[in-house]
């Protein structure tokens, strides 16, 4: 069960409570839009530049027996809740974990940032049409049009953003263990999503994944997040 009032939230799960106070500091929404702005620079950004570019496949052979399932748009997309929810929650829970999560992101995504430039990938030609019947074809197709060219693959944003969230409410004090696992469990299926809807090929995953751990051992290593917290 979920209660609002004007000075909290308050979740009910199981006798565990999660309660996350409203705060006025500017950090609680200064991580958050740093992240958001770093994602849209690595991956609109660098397509002004790499465009022209030849753009290299990745594909292993498994990649050409994955089904193509348009039901996994609603995950796809449900993903980008996911993300904006893990950060706002930590933001209220603790200014320095905030900055230090929002400073891993922001290293992941300028990594991909570089990689983007100098090794751009594409996957257009392996992605089938959207179908654009029902809500998952037509969310499908639209999905697709505003991502096309199918570029900026390796490594997956997706899946480097949905693995951080892991991080964060696995880190998290106040969330309830049936929400860290919950939360688990659907990073999983981004990670599935991103090869059933031919948005990326396997290797994509892996590399998502070791950019993020890469990233976050750097901000937590060197206390990014406690400096820029400091400021």
């Amino acid at each position: 069960m979920v209660k609002w009032s004007k000075y909290s939230i308050v979740f009910y799960i199981k006798g565990d409570v999660l309660k996350l106070k409203t705060i006025k500091q500017k950090y609680a929404v200064f991580a958050p839009l740093l992240v958001l702005f770093s994602d849209l620079i690595a991956y609109y950004g660098t397509k002004l530049i790499n465009r022209d570019m030849v753009h290299h496949m990745l594909p292993i052979s498994l990649d050409y027996k994955i089904p193509f399932i348009e039901p996994f748009i609603i995950v796809y997309v449900l993903a980008f809740i996911q993300w904006a929810a893990a950060y706002i929650i930590i933001s209220f829970e603790d200014k320095e974990k905030a900055y230090r999560y929002a400073v891993a992101a922001t290293i992941a995504n300028i990594v991909c940032a570089v990689v983007f430039i100098l090794f751009p990938t594409d996957i257009t030609s392996l992605r089938p049409a959207a179908s654009g019947v029902g809500l998952t074809g037509k969310l499908t197709k639209l999905i697709f049009s505003a991502d096309t060219p199918a570029q900026n693959l390796f490594p997956s944003m997706h899946c480097l953003e949905s693995w951080l969230c892991i991080r964060v409410v696995f880190d998290s004090r106040k969330i309830p263990t049936v929400l860290k696992w919950v939360n688990l469990l659907f990073s999983i299926s981004v990670f599935m999503s991103v090869v059933f809807l031919k948005q990326h090929y396997l290797v994509d995953i892996p590399a998502g994944i070791f950019t993020a751990e890469i990233s976050y051992f750097i901000a937590r290593k060197l206390k990014l997040g406690e400096k820029l917290s400091k400021l």
